[in-house]
């Protein structure tokens, strides 16, 4: 399994092939996600365009400039769509878009579903190289302050389920985004930043349960982090694992030999 890291443009929506470093050099695999960020309380799963012709005609020209960018990036992977869960049940204009980011990027090609529920309603992985997870389902509901080997064991069914996913549609699932603020409570509901305490360990112990129940999947070919600053943007409560006890976890499960059980 490999890790990348990624982050958020903070709701900037033109990109240039500057805003890709060159990553290749240091041996990392370069991803482009295109993600839509909204000024108003809305999330992009629950966009809902009067004209859906419309907005597909504009968000393909959003991706064909992407896919143009990831080519001349030579990024290894272009996610097509992140978490448009109201939008991803249209199978044929995906298959539209997909086919529109094939012809101008020679890389691989993946979704990135929201959680495992809308990866089962997705119709169109057979068009695309993987089965993309943003996995940040709710653990551990009755425990504030699980332990790594509670969170282990909470992962077990959603593990099981994304196996499930990536047979049905003969395909690898990469996680394409993995994600736990410094916050006691965070493996509750990971999709949230929350308020509860600042806690270093509780982001750790959550991305150490994580990489035990997920590293040692032969089917799962990688895991993009959440989130990670280019500018060290660092809060003490946020979801960077920079400067923080969960990057000791990374170094040890990615630095080199992944624990074998214990010492993660």
């Amino acid at each position: 399994m490999t890790v990348s890291a990624c982050g958020g443009n903070g709701g900037q929506t033109t990109t240039t092939s500057a805003d890709v470093p060159p990553l290749r050099a240091q041996g990392a695999d370069q991803v482009v996600v295109p993600v839509l960020w909204f000024m108003a309380d809305k999330t992009s799963s629950e966009i809902a365009p009067a004209d859906r012709g419309a907005w597909y005609a504009a968000y393909r020209t959003m991706l064909e400039h992407d896919a143009s960018l990831a080519q001349r990036a030579n990024a290894g992977l272009l996610v097509v769509g992140s978490e448009l869960v109201s939008m991803s049940r249209d199978t044929d204009a995906w298959t539209d878009l997909v086919a529109a980011a094939r012809n101008r990027f020679v890389g691989r090609l993946t979704y990135a579903a929201n959680w495992v529920d809308e990866a089962d309603q997705i119709g169109f992985w057979d068009t695309l190289d993987s089965v993309g997870i943003d996995a940040y389902m709710p653990l551990t509901p009755d425990d504030p302050n699980p332990s790594v080997q509670q969170l282990q064991a909470a992962w077990q069914p959603y593990v099981a389920r994304m196996r499930e996913v990536g047979e049905r549609a003969g395909k690898p699932v990469p996680v394409t985004e993995l994600g736990y603020t410094s916050r006691k409570g965070t493996a509750l509901a990971p999709a949230t930043e929350g308020d509860g305490p600042i806690s270093q360990q509780a982001q750790a112990n959550a991305y150490a349960g994580a990489f035990r129940a997920l590293g040692h999947q032969s089917w799962i070919s990688g895991l993009l982090i959440w989130d990670w600053s280019a500018e060290d943007r660092v809060g003490p409560g946020d979801y960077s694992p920079q400067g923080k006890h969960a990057r000791l976890v990374m170094r040890r499960w990615f630095g080199g030999a992944a624990p074998s059980d214990a010492t993660g």
